[in-house]
């Protein structure tokens, strides 16, 4: 698979919002971001986020907590790779702001199947 930015990957005739921030810098995260903002995220209740290589660093940090706030009416299901140490610090703190759960995995499958199961 490839690695980096915002695609819809299709598994088991579902649609998931896939967000591969691996190995990026601040700057590239954020551009991730905003292509997102254009792709009608309402139209994807699934997400999968990656992490895994990754510092989230506090500009980003800020506006990814904003678009989940705007998003989070729409999101049915969220999972999230590579948070490890400090970084599932942040998750608790992203899942409290959001008001919804965005549950960690360590492998890109276990995500992926937790997300299509109904």
């Amino acid at each position: 698979m490839e690695t980096g930015g915002f695609s819809i990957i299709v598994y088991q005739g579902k649609e998931i919002a896939y967000f591969d921030f691996r190995k990026m810098r601040e700057k590239q995260m954020i551009q991730v971001l905003e292509k997102a903002q254009t792709s009608n995220l309402e139209k994807y209740p699934l997400v999968l986020t990656d992490f895994r290589d990754t510092f989230i660093l506090p500009d980003f940090l800020k506006r990814v907590k904003e678009m989940g706030f705007k998003n989070r009416k729409f999101v049915k299901k969220s999972a999230v790779l590579g948070m490890k140490g400090g970084k599932l610090v942040l998750l608790k703190f992203y899942n409290l702001f959001t008001k919804y759960e965005t549950v960690p995995f360590q492998s890109f499958e276990a995500a992926r199947e937790w997300l299509v199961k109904d």
